[in-house]
C-alpha cells in the first residue's frame, strides 16, 4: 500500500509539472503574438484571443477536475475576485438581452432633441456583445497565468521570457521607423508618422506597452544586482565577470533598447507614466534590499526622472517639441472630457453598452471637438468605463485594479522574500492608471494581456520551486495522509 501510494503520488506530481510546462509555453507564445496585427485592436482578434483563452482554460482546468485535483492558487481574495468580475460581465450580457420586448422598451433623448427607442440598454447590442466575449478572456488569461505563478522560480522565468518578448517588439520598432521608412507591419502607416509605434497603430499604446517591459526587466536587474548569498571573491574581476553580474549586465542592456523606443514613440504620458513606474518598482526593491533610508529612497524616483530627462533631451527631440503642444491640445481633450460626463450624467447608472462609445459620442460631440476625426475612444479609460457601463458597474475594474495594486505594495513591503514581482506588479499598475487618466492604452487587447500576466506573476503566491517539491516529497513520505486525501475527494465526487 505504502509503495503505490507514494508511486501514485509521484506520478501525479510529474503529470502537474508537465502540465504547468506547457501551459507556461503556450501562455508564452500567445503573448509574443498578441501584438500581431496592430495590437489586436480588432474585433476578430479580440473573438480570436477569447478563443484561445476559453480552450486554453477548457483544456488545462478540465484536465484537473478529470483528475479530481485542486489547482495550484486557492489564495483568499480569489473568491471575491472572481465574483466581482463575473458581476461585471453579467452586467455587460443584461445590457444586450431584449429586456424592452418584457419591460415596453427603452427610450433615450439624445442632445439633438432625437428620441432613441431600443430594446436593449445598449445602444450596440452587436459591439456590447463582442465586448462580453472580449472580457470573459481577459478573465480567463489572468486565471491561467495564476496557475504557473503558484511557483515562483518559473514565475520570475517567465517575467524574464517576457522582458525579452517586449524587447524583441522593441528592436522592431526601431527598425521599422529608422529603416524600413517608418512602415506598420512593413506596410505604409497613416498616423503617428516619425514615432515608433511597432505593431501597433497608436505611439501611447506602443508606449505602454514598452514600459511594463522596462519595469519588469529593471526589477528583474535590481533582484540580480541586490541578491544576498551570491559567491564571494576578493577579485573584483571574478565578481564583475561572473554569471550572475553578467545577467544583470544583459537585463540592464535590454533595459536601455526598451528605454530608447520609448522615447522614439514620442508618448509625453507613456514616457512620463513608464518612469514613474519604474521609479516606484526600483524604489520599493532597493529600500528592502539595501535598507536605505527614506531621504536616499526619495532620491531613486528623481534620479530615474532626471536620466529620463536627460535622454529625452539626448535622443527625444520630438518628444520634447511635443511639450510645448500640452496646453493646446489640452483644450480639446478637456472639452471632450466634459462632453463625456454629459454622457455619463445621462445615464449613469445603466451606461450606453460596453464598447458603444464611439457611435454614442457623435450623439454628443460640440465644438471645440472637430467633426473631421472620429473619436472612437474617450481618452481616459476611467470615463470609458463609466459611459459605457455606468458609474456602478463601471468601477468594478477599477475597483479590481485598485485591490490589485494594494496587494502587490503591501507584499513588497511586507514579506521577507519574494518581493520583486510584487514590487513589478506594483510599478505596472501605477503605469497603467496614470497613462489611463488620460488614453486608453490599456483598452488594446495586446497591453490588457501583458498588463494581466504581470499582475498574476506579482499575486502568484511566496513559493519557489524548491519549496514545492518539499512539500510534495513530504505527502510523498506519509502514504497514509495520501491515502485519506484521495478518500476525502471520492467522498466529495459521490456528494
Amino acid at each position: 500500500m505504502s509503495t503505490q501510494s507514494t508511486s501514485t503520488a509521484g506520478s501525479r506530481s510529474r503529470e502537474k509539472s508537465s502540465a504547468q510546462t506547457i501551459l507556461m509555453v503556450a501562455i508564452l507564445i500567445a503573448l509574443a503574438l498578441s501584438p500581431l496585427p496592430l495590437g489586436s485592436n480588432r474585433p476578430v482578434f479580440w473573438a480570436l484571443g477569447a478563443l484561445v483563452a476559453g480552450l486554453g482554460g477548457a483544456l488545462y482546468f478540465g484536465a484537473f477536475a478529470l483528475r479530481g485535483e485542486r489547482t495550484r492558487i486557492s489564495a483568499r481574495w480569489l473568491k471575491p475576485a472572481i465574483a466581482l468580475g463575473g458581476l461585471y460581465l453579467g452586467w455587460i450580457v443584461v445590457q444586450v438581452l431584449p429586456l424592452g420586448l418584457i419591460l415596453g422598451g427603452f427610450e433615450t433623448l439624445l442632445p439633438s432633441g432625437l428620441v432613441v427607442e431600443t430594446n436593449t440598454l445598449s445602444l450596440t447590442p452587436g459591439a456590447t456583445t463582442l465586448a462580453a466575449l472580449r472580457v470573459a478572456g481577459y478573465g480567463m488569461v489572468f486565471m491561467l497565468v495564476l496557475q504557473i505563478a503558484g511557483n515562483r522560480d518559473r514565475a520570475k522565468y517567465v517575467a524574464q521570457a517576457l522582458v525579452f518578448i517586449v524587447a524583441g517588439w522593441a528592436l522592431y520598432g526601431l527598425l521599422a521607423l529608422l529603416q524600413f521608412g517608418d512602415t506598420i507591419l512593413l506596410f505604409e502607416k497613416w498616423a503617428y508618422l516619425g514615432s515608433a509605434t511597432g505593431p501597433f497603430v497608436n505611439r501611447n499604446s506602443f508606449a505602454t506597452f514598452l514600459a511594463m517591459g522596462l519595469i519588469t526587466g529593471l526589477g528583474l536587474a535590481a533582484d540580480r544586482a541586490t541578491r544576498r548569498g551570491g559567491v564571494r571573491s576578493d577579485s573584483v574581476t571574478t565578481r564583475l565577470t561572473n554569471a550572475g553580474t553578467m545577467h544583470v549586465y544583459l537585463l540592464i542592456l535590454t533595459c536601455l533598447v526598451l528605454l530608447a523606443t520609448m522615447l522614439q514613440t514620442n508618448s509625453r504620458m507613456g514616457v512620463f507614466a513608464g518612469l514613474i513606474g519604474a521609479g516606484l518598482t526600483l524604489t520599493l526593491i532597493l529600500a528592502r534590499r539595501l535598507g536605505l533610508g527614506r531621504g536616499t529612497i526619495l532620491l531613486v524616483p528623481l534620479v530615474l526622472l532626471a536620466v529620463g530627462g536627460g535622454a529625452a533631451w539626448l535622443y527625444g527631440g520630438v518628444l520634447f517639441d511635443r511639450l510645448g503642444t500640452v496646453e493646446e491640445n489640452a483644450d480639446v481633450r478637456l472639452a471632450v472630457y466634459r462632453q463625456v460626463l454629459d454622457m455619463i450624467s445621462q445615464r449613469p447608472l445603466t451606461g450606453w453598452g460596453a464598447d458603444s462609445f464611439e457611435v454614442v459620442y457623435r450623439a454628443f460631440r460640440a465644438p471645440p471637438v472637430s467633426s473631421e476625426f472620429s473619436w472612437a475612444r474617450a481618452h481616459s479609460t476611467y470615463l470609458a468605463h463609466w459611459s459605457e457601463t455606468g458609474v456602478l458597474f463601471g468601477s468594478i475594474p477599477l475597483l479590481l485594479v485598485g485591490g490589485a495594486f494594494v496587494a502587490c505594495l503591501g507584499a513588497a513591503l511586507r514579506r521577507e522574500s519574494d518581493i520583486v514581482l510584487p514590487a513589478i506588479g506594483a510599478g505596472v499598475i501605477a503605469t497603467g492608471a496614470i497613462h489611463s487618466l488620460v488614453d486608453f492604452s490599456l483598452e488594446m487587447q495586446a497591453n490588457v494581456w501583458l498588463f494581466l500576466a504581470l499582475v498574476a506573476l506579482a499575486l502568484g503566491g511566496n513559493r519557489t520551486g524548491a519549496q514545492i517539491t518539499r512539500s510534495e516529497a513530504a505527502r510523498k513520505t506519509d502514504p497514509q495522509a495520501s491515502e485519506e486525501k484521495h478518500v476525502r475527494k471520492r467522498r466529495r465526487r459521490r456528494s
